[in-house]
């Protein structure tokens, strides 16, 4: 583990020349590739037996050294719709959050918090997080798969919402599976808010994404869960409840909201966070974000349209 960041090893098939795959490239912090060789070394694992890494998505704590991995002999896999950040890194995060400052300034947020929030995220921007050259990284999609020890295959499972391109690594045969942040220990990851290419602010909507992906892992037949953060999970079922009753809830609350009066973006975040003594900036753009990805969800399932009203748009119950 590195700074609450788990990696996980496990054994190649001895058909495919052996060696290790790697899960998640780890962070970009001080001495982190040091501290992965000395751990395994203690493992009597060298460096130059790792011949895959798998990134399970595209945020600098998981695939922040993959730029240091591939100065080595392996081979870099990474979900294809994330493949933008994986090879741009620092650059393409600095793109998104003026495009997602962009956004939030359309959506009636005061400009000094948005200008408050930009200075803290100049301050916080990983700028060491190199991206991987095109050529040393690889796109992968779900139903990929690779050969482990004794020929037990590892699926790739495609899990959009986190990120555009997140995805898992599932075990059949022991019911192991690999969520990156798709799925963590009693916390919903965040689906922020993504574009559907870099060069453009049409948003993608991860809310209704990430939804459809737990839909499907519950499906799966999961005996554990090894998550990119935090313990193991074997109560899966209670985690799987936990992500849907929230979801169901905020969108009951949302819907409640709207059938009294039309509103305009921040004035939800305003009704719906009104009991909270005080929030920080970050906290107030963490709401509109989860804001703005409900009412994208809601627009699309026709239950809510927007409409311009007194030089606002604002939502309304679609009737």
């Amino acid at each position: 583990m590195i700074n609450n960041n788990h990696i996980y090893i496990l054994p190649l098939s001895s058909a495919g020349g052996g060696g290790y795959l790697m899960i998640d490239a780890g962070p970009n912090v001080k001495n982190a590739f040091e501290i992965i060789e000395h751990n395994l070394n203690k493992n009597n694992i060298k460096l130059k037996q790792i011949k895959k890494i798998i990134l399970t998505h595209a945020h600098s704590d998981h695939a922040g050294l993959a730029n240091e991995w591939s100065k080595y002999d392996l081979e870099i896999f990474g979900g294809a719709p994330d493949m933008s950040a994986y090879t741009s890194g620092a650059a393409w995060e600095k793109i998104r959050t003026k495009k997602i400052i962009s956004q939030l300034g359309k959506n009636y947020i005061p400009e000094k918090i948005l200008i408050d929030w930009e200075s803290q995220k100049k301050e916080q921007q990983d700028a060491k997080w190199v991206g991987v050259p095109w050529k040393k990284i690889q796109p992968i999609v779900g139903g990929h798969l690779f050969l482990l020890k004794n020929h037990t295959p590892l699926e790739i499972i495609s899990a959009p919402g986190h990120t555009t391109g997140s995805i898992v690594a599932y075990i059949k045969e022991i019911g192991q599976l690999y969520s990156g942040d798709t799925i963590l220990y009693n916390k919903i990851p965040s689906t922020g808010m993504h574009f559907i290419s870099i060069s453009s602010e049409i948003r993608w909507n991860g809310l209704s994404h990430f939804i459809n992906s737990i839909k499907q892992l519950q499906r799966l037949k999961i005996n554990t869960i090894s998550p990119g953060h935090g313990p193991q999970i074997s109560n899966f079922e209670k985690i799987f409840f936990y992500y849907m009753n929230h979801f169901k809830n905020f969108e009951i609350k949302l819907l409640s909201l709207l059938s009294n009066r039309p509103l305009n973006t921040f004035e939800i975040h305003d009704a719906l966070y009104k009991n909270l003594s005080k929030r920080y900036n970050k906290e107030i753009i963490q709401g509109m974000i989860k804001i703005i990805s409900f009412l994208d969800k809601l627009i699309e399932e026709d239950k809510i349209i927007e409409s311009k009203q007194k030089e606002q748009n604002k939502f309304v119950i679609n009737k």
